[in-house]
């Protein structure tokens, strides 16, 4: 939250909870690494835009292999099938057609942000 920590002093911030489905650590992903390496200049919210962008690329992607073009039907069904398709968020895929992925509570204590216990 590095936009955040810079508009709101800290002592405003203490105690504050954030809750994040983007891994802390996707700077030093392979996806992370390979796009911070093309886009050296990328702030952490552009980071985790295109991280999120890139994993709804990777399940559509999924869906469509085994649809062929205007296959409505097909792709409705392929969607909410969806499995193990190389998550960079670490997903496992769909279930009851809601994309399943691990949400973390942090806090701000002391200055910095952890997760909370």
């Amino acid at each position: 939250y590095p936009q955040i920590e810079s508009d709101i002093p800290d002592e405003v911030l203490e105690g504050t909870l954030g809750i994040d489905f983007i891994p802390a650590n996707i700077r030093e992903t392979s996806f992370g690494k390979k796009y911070l390496s093309k886009y050296p200049d990328t702030s952490f919210v552009e980071l985790n835009y295109a991280v999120t962008g890139y994993e709804m690329i990777k399940y559509t992607t999924r869906a469509l292999e085994s649809c062929g073009p205007n296959e409505n039907e097909c792709i409705i069904q392929s969607l909410k099938n969806v499995n193990n398709y190389g998550s960079v968020l670490g997903s496992p895929g769909f279930t009851e057609r809601v994309l399943q992925v691990e949400n973390k509570v942090y806090s701000y204590k002391d200055g910095e942000w952890s997760l909370a216990e």
